[in-house]
């Protein structure tokens, strides 16, 4: 997971405020999870892309804009349930088991799976064209290794 890297900008997550979180809402974070929060000291340098299928079988390149630091995550918690329930006509089988932990091109969110047969994947709610909820990766540890950097345009290329 040492491909994300922080500009320190922000505090550092200790054991004790993962705890906290924990014991808060009632969950275990994943153990990778667990690790990249510790890890995680401010705002993500650098520009990361991942693949998604759409409809069709299409892949769609996504910009990660962020992965969210435990605050944050904390700060969203109820605005990502009440989401949830809100876009809840099949695509969240079960709202309260998901929950915002990123974002990507387009203000689509990344989900994390906390219950269950979800727990600890990641999933993209794509809602800009058409509301699609599916699984990208089946732990987060997964998903760090499919980020890719940009791609360079062919005018880049011919430089």
């Amino acid at each position: 997971m040492q491909k994300l890297k922080f500009d320190n900008d922000g505090p550092v997550t200790t054991e004790a405020d993962i705890l906290h979180f924990e014991q808060k809402y009632k969950l275990r974070l994943p153990e990778d999870y667990r690790h990249f929060l510790l890890n995680r000291t401010g705002s993500m340098e650098g520009t990361w892309w991942f693949d998604s299928i759409g409809e069709d079988e299409y892949v769609l390149g996504n910009e990660l804009e962020d992965i969210y630091s435990l605050n944050e995550v904390d700060e969203m918690w109820d605005y990502h349930i009440s989401f949830c329930r809100e876009f809840d006509e099949g695509y969240f089988p079960e709202p309260e088991s998901f929950h915002g932990v990123g974002l990507a091109n387009g203000g689509n969110n990344l989900f994390m799976g906390f219950d269950k047969e979800y727990y600890g994947k990641i999933y993209l709610f794509c809602y800009e064209m058409y509301p699609d909820f599916h699984l990208l990766a089946n732990s987060f540890t997964e998903f760090i290794e499919m980020l890719r950097p940009p791609e360079r345009s062919e005018e880049e290329g011919a430089q």
